[in-house]
């Protein structure tokens, strides 16, 4: 039979039901789909390919899934990471306001580099002007899932006002998100599909949530958002409505499998337990909570049998620093140095993402018939060495660079540890001269240091 690739002589982590590990094994690739998983010599005799990936020394996986990213926001790497929660209305809504179309598709295309670089093959993404970043998403020919941000309170004045709502927003934002699915639900030869996103429980009324979860629903996609990540939040919500973040969302209707809730850090015991019984997913953003003083409880919804992933949210992309930070707040979490094993975290990134993006029949196992997201990992480092537990050396050990080549859908996209859907020094250009003009903007709007 032919094939159009053929990955040979690396060790397979499939993350099939039986989490197979083929120590010298192959993948078959034809189109955007994986053909068939196996033996290394026996796929060399069965399948001509049209490409051989000699892949001995490496690791090969499943894509990543990477549950929350805000990729324009790379904007203010290097300042934000310093300034705790105050930048989320300090920093980060005075950048959403001062930034143009051009400038989201820019400073997208940087951060799309950076997430593909490290081998997130699937990323849920949300933010404003989504068609720019809709248009950089197809151009670096990652998957993902996209949704235009919808709050009926001002989130320009919840610093300096407090909470201004207002009902026209709501009709507002729904058209804003509707169109948008629209325009790009299906697009780019279906890698793109398009959310609902309420900003936060704080700054949602409880007739925008219900009304999301309503219209989200009836057009059978999924939904993503903010949860109990401030203390801000959790006080408003407890003031106005007398209850938790997550159990707002219970009363609105919008727990379930098709919500991604987003950070989870301020939660309940009881809310824990409705996250787990509703399989409502938790994206665990460990790197960037833990340089705020922050930990979720996501060791605590695992133990649960709740659905856990990861994301990596602002102004960092790498996925695999943002999984050992999971690691480490978990054992510090439970005072427990034998928390989250390799094998869990590498479920959270693979499987739990697939699962929370409703695509778990399609991405997070190295399986035929699945769409061909696959990762491949170069082990022949020092840091990486001995290969006595090849898992829990990557899991604990690897770094970004040394993911050599990314495929999604099919599509080489980084090969040899280069971008190859896009000049990156062109990306890296355009991202600097547009952050520094958008720098000039904010800081001559907004009393910004």
């Amino acid at each position: 039979m032919n094939v159009d690739l053929l990955i040979t002589g690396g060790m397979v982590v499939t993350m099939d039901p039986e989490r197979r590990i083929i120590e010298r094994g192959a993948v078959a690739v034809h189109q955007n789909r994986i053909v068939d998983v196996g033996i290394a010599e026996e796929l060399e005799f069965q399948y001509k390919a049209t490409r051989y990936m000699q892949a001995s020394g490496r690791m090969i996986l499943p894509g990543f899934v990477n549950l929350h990213s805000h990729a324009a926001l790379a904007v203010i790497k290097g300042l934000a990471e310093d300034k705790g929660s105050a930048s989320l209305y300090g920093l980060m809504m005075p950048v959403e306001h001062v930034m143009t179309e051009e400038d989201v598709y820019h400073m997208t295309m940087l951060g799309m580099c950076e997430l593909v670089r490290f081998g997130t093959t699937t990323v849920v993404e949300n933010y404003h002007k989504m068609d720019a970043v809709a248009q950089a998403v197809e151009r670096i020919g990652i998957r993902a899932f996209l949704s235009e941000t919808i709050a009926d309170a001002n989130l320009l004045a919840v610093e300096t006002q407090g909470y201004e709502f207002d009902s026209a927003r709501i009709e507002q934002g729904l058209k804003r998100s509707a169109d948008f699915a629209d325009r790009w639900h299906g697009k780019a030869e279906g890698r793109i599909r398009v959310q609902f996103s309420p900003h936060a429980c704080d700054t949602c009324s409880p007739e925008l949530l219900t009304a999301v979860g309503l219209e989200a629903r009836r057009r059978g996609l999924g939904i993503t958002m903010h949860v109990a990540q401030r203390t801000g939040e959790v006080a408003q919500v407890q003031k106005t409505h007398g209850c938790g973040s997550v159990e707002l969302l219970e009363r609105t209707g919008l727990l379930g499998p098709d919500l991604i809730a987003a950070h989870s850090i301020y939660l309940s015991e009881r809310e824990i337990g409705l996250m787990a019984d509703t399989q409502t997913a938790m994206s665990h953003n460990a790197a960037i909570n833990s340089k705020r003083g922050r930990v979720a409880p996501a060791i605590d919804l695992l133990e649960r049998g709740g659905v856990v992933g990861i994301g990596t949210d602002n102004m960092h992309s790498n996925i695999t620093e943002a999984w050992k930070l999971a690691i480490a707040v978990a054992r510090i979490r439970k005072n427990d140095g034998t928390k989250l094993q390799p094998m869990q975290v590498l479920e959270m990134v693979t499987l739990n993402g697939a699962k929370a993006v409703g695509l778990a029949d399609q991405i997070g196992s190295l399986e035929a018939g699945k769409l061909a997201d696959i990762v491949v990992v170069d082990m022949r480092k020092p840091h990486l060495y001995p290969l006595i537990h090849p898992v829990g050396n990557f899991v604990h050990n690897v770094l970004g660079s040394d993911i050599e080549t990314v495929i999604i859908d099919g599509r080489v996209v980084v090969d040899g540890g280069r971008v190859m859907t896009q000049p990156v020094d062109v990306v890296l250009e355009s991202a600097q001269r547009t952050a520094e003009s958008v720098w000039r903007q904010l800081r001559a709007e907004f009393p910004i240091p």
